[in-house]
């Protein structure tokens, strides 16, 4: 099985090519590193490491937030797709919506908000020179600070898809001179530097005012991406890699066969990654299952966690035929992670999933406010206790709106 990009924003399993396959996944690459601070349940004696995770899993809560109005028309049927929070104080996240009231998967019209702590500020107008004839639509965004922040994105023009990165300032955006190829990834060290990388191509570096290339450096096909500085980045590839960047060279090993799994098909999907060290990583996705001549490929959600020597599987706790898109830690001992569910029958329909890690293992938590709001996408800042912002929206309906809630630990 090899995951690949469906469209330039898509991801998808693909099996064997004389069964059904699985229906597509929007998701989106990781933003941002995320440091490790000590947490209260982390030292335990072995033996109590049972009683002590089920005492530590923090039962925490979404509280929604209310999105700016959209300040483009026209602009139906919109929701986030991504989001990055480098501190508590601030939060960029992008979308996008369609041009018309009957085509709510014509994502031509992008949206960019920014969150200062207390509310969401519409900046969607600053960016409309960029979309092209025919509108753009986002795949991530990152920042490193108030002031700086790249995004991912594809203009749309004569039926042709051209991606494209660029960086803001805190009021405009550059576009990077650079070519993109099939799989792009993007990441902002909070406080430092963001990085764009592309199989095949230069790698660019936004400082927060230009863009800087280096030469192309062999970049494998990623589809998740964490820089915890600027000479250390580790990653997941769509051939079931891991791949690891210190600065020049990329060194790729393969991910390990995942335990018990039923299809024979030994392989991981990241969909998203967060890194607070180069000893500690949590990756979350899916594993496909084989599609039949019968029946079609299902997923399964999965996570995997890096501790410096190997890789690790530890089990989720969400429903079957679902993946998670993002994962997002406020230290090591805290993280969240976001998906949705897929019926596999036409014309489909979503739920979302979400669960938490307490430095033992995943627990479910109850959805973000709103019926049928899926979070697309999770950032918590880094050390932070509270305030890990989900965005998303409705998937696929007309009356899709902009959502975004904060999750709070109950810390005392």
């Amino acid at each position: 099985m090899r995951w690949i990009r469906s469209s330039s924003d898509e991801l998808s399993a693909t099996a064997d090519p004389s069964g059904a396959s699985a229906p597509t996944i929007r998701t989106h690459v990781r933003t941002g590193a995320r440091r490790r601070a000590t947490g209260a349940c982390v030292a335990v004696v072995v033996a109590a490491v049972a009683l002590l995770a089920s005492a530590c899993i923090p039962q925490g809560t979404w509280k929604a937030t209310a999105p700016a109005p959209v300040g483009i028309t026209p602009a139906y049927a919109s929701d986030f797709i991504s989001v990055s929070c480098p501190t508590v104080s601030f939060c960029m996240a992008v979308g996008e919506a369609g041009d018309t009231p009957t085509a709510a998967n014509d994502w031509t019209q992008p949206i960019v908000q920014t969150w200062d702590g207390a509310a969401w500020t519409d900046r969607s107008a600053a960016f409309q020179s960029l979309k092209g004839e025919d509108g753009a639509d986002f795949d991530a965004v990152s920042c490193a600070s108030a002031t700086s922040c790249i995004a991912q994105w594809n203009t749309w023009g004569s039926g042709d898809i051209n991606p494209r990165i660029a960086g803001w300032n805190g009021s405009t955006w550059t576009v990077a001179p650079m070519d993109l190829g099939w799989y792009t990834a993007i990441s902002c060290v909070p406080g430092g530097t963001c990085l764009a990388m592309s199989d095949g191509q230069d790698r660019a570096t936004w400082d927060g005012a230009a863009f800087h290339l280096s030469a192309a450096d062999a970049t494998p096909d990623l589809t998740a991406l964490d820089c915890v500085s600027s000479t250390l980045c580790i990653g997941q590839t769509a051939d079931a890699e891991s791949a690891t960047f210190d600065g020049a060279t990329w060194t790729v090993t393969p991910m390990p066969p995942v335990p018990g799994d039923p299809a024979a098909f030994p392989q991981f999907g990241a969909t998203s990654i967060d890194c607070s060290t180069s000893s500690w990583c949590v990756a979350v996705g899916g594993i496909a299952s084989q599609a039949t001549a019968s029946a079609p490929a299902t997923t399964v959600p999965a996570s995997a966690l890096w501790n410096g020597t190997t890789w690790s599987y530890p089990t989720v706790p969400a429903p079957a035929n679902a993946v998670l898109t993002s994962v997002s830690c406020a230290n090591g001992a805290e993280c969240v992670a976001v998906g949705t569910t897929i019926d596999v029958t036409f014309p489909y329909s979503y739920s979302p999933v979400q669960a938490v890690w307490n430095a033992f293992g995943w627990t479910s938590i109850a959805n973000p406010p709103g019926t049928g709001t899926v979070a697309a996408s999770v950032s918590c800042p880094p050390n932070a206790t509270v305030g890990c912002m989900g965005v998303g929206g409705v998937v696929r309906s007309l009356n899709s709106t902009l959502r975004a809630a904060r999750f709070t630990w109950p810390h005392p």
